[in-house]
């Protein structure tokens, strides 16, 4: 809003560049042309479906809206598990026949309490 301001008062002037997130041509004004530019598309391909199909306009506009969404939510998800945090456990030594050392079970009792005080059956 400042900046608005700042233009309204004094014009436009070389010396005052926008910030980077302001800029059309930063990030942000990046991936809004983009998002533009795709919606721009997939409007234009609502046309060519009502004719190849047959199907009123607006049943083909929502399955279109539909599909962008249920894409846009997988896509979310995903980067939501790529970029969350990882729960790796250490892994648990193993004796012979499956059972695990006295000494990793005394290590791993002294590294760290337990979470909880119930007993745990193995």
């Amino acid at each position: 809003m400042e900046s608005f301001r700042f233009y309204a008062e004094k014009g436009w002037s070389k010396d005052a560049p926008l910030a980077q997130w302001s800029s059309p041509n930063g990030p942000l004004g990046k991936a809004k042309f983009y998002a533009l530019l795709l919606v721009d598309k997939l409007i234009a391909l609502q046309d060519p479906l009502v004719a190849m199909t047959g199907l009123p306009g607006p049943v083909i506009g929502f399955s279109i809206m539909l599909v962008g969404v249920a894409a846009s939510t997988a896509a979310l998800l995903g980067c939501a598990v790529w970029l969350g945090p990882t729960k790796r456990r250490a892994p648990v030594a193993r004796g012979r026949g499956g059972q695990r050392d006295a000494a990793a079970t005394v290590q791993t009792a002294n590294a760290a309490p337990a979470a909880d005080a119930r007993p745990h059956a193995e």
